[in-house]
């Protein structure tokens, strides 16, 4: 007696055993390379292959084999996988973190490969059955098999599944097969103790499963939270489809950024063009002998275009980086709406969800770019400083009048400023107001922005140094709101109850600075030597960087104030809280000096704006300013030397280096960046031969050594290191 057939894919002995037990779908690159060697392929076949294009590897555009789909929302084949490293090869976006975010199967492509494969062969008239290889003529749409004339009677037999001719098929679009075929998936229950398959159209939200009829009574955990498999899947594409909506807004967003950038690019590159039109038409009223004086200048001007048109470079990548990922989640997901089947929706959503939710957080206004127009201004004013210097001036007050960025440099381009002569005593005091006033190479700080200064608050700061052991013995800092201070014991001793370490007073500082967003610090005296003690405590206790990432810049108060009101009797910051705060300020106190400071600043309007940005440093001059502290210790290198030295960013070990390469005239190119300070003066501006001599007992070779016989100088910390010793 026949027996009633059992679903397909059940491995009772009802079913032929000449059928396969599972489907076979013929593999993708077969037909793909057959078709590569055909040359006569039909409109419908063209329109067929371009429509279905994004089926191939988006790395190497060649057949994706076993596709994965990469958290950037990229689909690789397994070679470009592999060969990819850490980042993906399309959008250059990292790979993070973690144990989730390895790349998933793309089954959506792997499955739309298959049936793609099927329907060509069925169209073409190459599809041979799956079990004798004999030409086909019917395909089952549950075994996904083709089957010929003499095997679809057994299938029919033992089976009843719906098998469809060929014939019939080929009239069809292939849209429509595809839809067909995509229909006809179904869901089986996800208990592996079932001895067969068994389908369902139940799903448990609180196992994330689908179960069968008998799975799902017997859990009882999750009674309220079992629904239709058929609305789980509905509501999981609802829920993409809304991501893809919100994400719209971003694609704007991002698009406004995007020619934000490239406008920004043009208006610098008129920007460059403007420059060096206007510094070859001043070279050509300069004599032959300065001729060098403009290739220099022209290169500056060209390495100053290239790292402004990098950074924003960099980050227009990085906005198309973005831009792709959004765009291609939204062609992911409607293309997925178009031909997922309910498998892969629930195989994939989980994955594509977190990776659509990272895109959302990503904020286009952080990477907006400002061209720094000024920033060309230092090639301006270094060129009329040559011409006005060879011309004895007579033309300096033409240029003035005719181009405003030449009116508003300092006065002391070709001579001393007139305040300087009058603060010219041996005073402490006249010479911090020299030291710190204003400076004709300010302009090659590369401090931050006028935006982002009036972003970011304002920390007074200030240090003592105990006179005995040249240690640092008070920390205090101070905002608007709140204030920090730590007294700091000598090392084995405990002379105040609440006094703490060197190291936990320091961690207590970065903690403090850590609570704002990138503050600016604040100091009195900011080419002093106490900032290069501070610095170099923080590098002993390896918190050097992290301070660095702490803080926005420094900013010079007493050039502000000196300003603000010039006609004081004495800057001393003592003097000027008696006199404008009526207040008896400590000096052995660092926060009564920190309170002052904010207080004068209040007083006087200084608050954070453009105003402040001429009087802000970036950290790597004040770190520049602290590894030049051994020649100044050694009274080789005056302070206001070194702290033009290091507005130019030069380090000890860049002028050692020079010296060790080239004992004779190594150092000897460093005067230029003093020359703009004392023009007129007929001695050099840096002491080359006690300089000489100085770098000749660190290195330990002897003066006369040449360049040619050195392989590399010594190693750059242990020689400072040595020269602090010396000192």
């Amino acid at each position: 007696m026949q027996q009633d057939p059992e679903p397909a894919g059940s491995p009772g002995p009802q079913q032929d055993p000449a059928l396969p037990h599972s489907p076979s779908m013929p593999p993708p690159e077969a037909l793909s390379e057959g078709h590569q060697s055909s040359h006569s392929d039909s409109p419908t076949e063209q329109a067929t292959e371009e429509e279905f294009q994004f089926l191939r590897c988006q790395g190497c555009r060649a057949e994706a084999k076993c596709p994965k789909l990469l958290p950037c929302l990229h689909t690789l084949c397994s070679g470009c996988l592999e060969e990819s490293g850490i980042q993906c090869p399309v959008c250059q976006a990292p790979w993070p973190s973690g144990a989730g975010a390895q790349a998933l199967d793309n089954v959506f492509f792997e499955s739309l490969q298959r049936r793609l494969s099927v329907y060509q062969q069925i169209a073409r008239e190459q599809a041979f059955c799956t079990r004798c290889k004999e030409l086909a003529h019917y395909w089952c749409f549950e075994c996904e098999q083709l089957i010929c004339a003499k095997c679809f009677e057994a299938h029919q037999w033992f089976l009843k599944h719906e098998a469809r001719p060929l014939a019939e098929l080929r009239s069809q679009s292939v849209r429509e097969f595809l839809d067909g075929t995509r229909k006809s998936n179904n869901i089986f229950c996800s208990n592996p103790n079932h001895r067969s398959p068994m389908l369902t159209s139940i799903y448990c939200r609180g196992c994330s499963k689908p179960l069968c009829c008998s799975c799902a009574l017997l859990d009882r955990d999750h009674g309220e939270l079992k629904c239709d498999i058929s609305m789980e899947i509905q509501q999981r594409q609802d829920e993409l489809d809304t991501m893809t909506q919100d994400l719209q807004e971003q694609d704007r967003s991002f698009g406004a950024a995007q020619a934000q950038m490239r406008s920004a690019i043009s208006q610098l590159g008129r920007v460059r063009a403007d420059t060096e039109e206007f510094i070859r038409e001043r070279v050509r009223e300069v004599v032959a002998h300065v001729l060098e004086q403009e290739r220099e200048l022209l290169e500056g001007v060209g390495a100053r275009y290239q790292r402004d048109y990098e950074e924003i470079a960099g980050q227009l990548g990085r906005l198309d980086a973005v831009l792709q990922r959004i765009r291609m989640g939204s062609v992911l997901v409607q293309r997925m709406k178009l031909y997922a089947s309910d498998q892969e929706v629930l195989d994939m959503h989980d994955f594509l969800r977190k990776a659509l939710h990272q895109l959302r957080q990503e904020e286009p206004q952080s990477l907006r770019a400002t061209v720094h127009t000024d920033s060309f201004n230092e090639f301006r004013v270094r060129l009329q400083g040559l011409v006005s210097c060879i011309t004895q001036g007579r033309d300096a007050a033409l240029s003035r009048r005719a181009s405003p960025e030449a009116a508003s440099t300092p006065r002391d381009t070709c001579g001393p400023d007139p305040d300087s002569r009058e603060l010219a005593d041996n005073s402490s005091e006249s010479s911090d107001l020299q030291l710190e006033g204003p400076s004709s190479l300010g302009v090659l700080d590369d401090g931050p922005s006028n935006s982002l200064v009036e972003d970011k608050p304002l920390v007074f700061f200030d240090l003592k140094i105990d006179n005995e052991t040249q240690k640092i013995s008070q920390l205090a800092a101070v905002n608007q709101e709140s204030q920090f201070r730590a007294l700091i014991q000598p090392e084995a001793l405990n002379v105040y109850s609440k006094a703490v370490s060197l190291e936990v007073g320091l961690q207590h500082f970065l903690y403090f600075l850590a609570s704002m967003h990138q503050p600016i610090l604040a100091c009195y005296k900011l080419w002093g030597p106490s900032l290069p003690s501070f610095f170099q405590a923080l590098e002993e206790m390896n918190m050097l960087g992290k301070f660095q990432k702490s803080i926005s810049g420094f900013l010079a108060t007493l050039p502000l104030i000196r300003e603000c009101v010039p006609g004081a009797s004495s800057f001393k910051l003592k003097s000027l809280a008696k006199t404008y705060l009526a207040r008896n300020m400590s000096e052995r106190s660092a926060l009564a000096a920190v309170l002052a400071m904010r207080d004068l600043c209040r007083l006087l309007e200084v608050s954070p704006g453009p105003q402040l940005a001429p009087h802000i440093h970036p950290f790597s001059s004040l770190q520049c300013f602290s590894s030049l502290q051994p020649l100044v210790r050694a009274a080789i290198l005056p302070r206001a030397e070194a702290r033009l030295l290091a507005l130019h960013k030069v380090t000890f070990i860049e002028l050692l280096t020079a010296h060790h390469h080239d004992p004779q005239g190594g150092l000897k190119r460093y005067n230029r960046f003093l020359s703009l300070q004392t023009p007129t003066s007929s001695q050099p501006a840096l002491d080359l031969q006690s300089l000489g001599t100085y770098f000749e007992g660190l290195l330990g070779e002897p003066a006369s050594a040449g360049a040619g016989g050195v392989a590399a100088p010594p190693a750059g910390h242990s020689l400072a290191e040595r020269a602090t010793q010396q000192t």
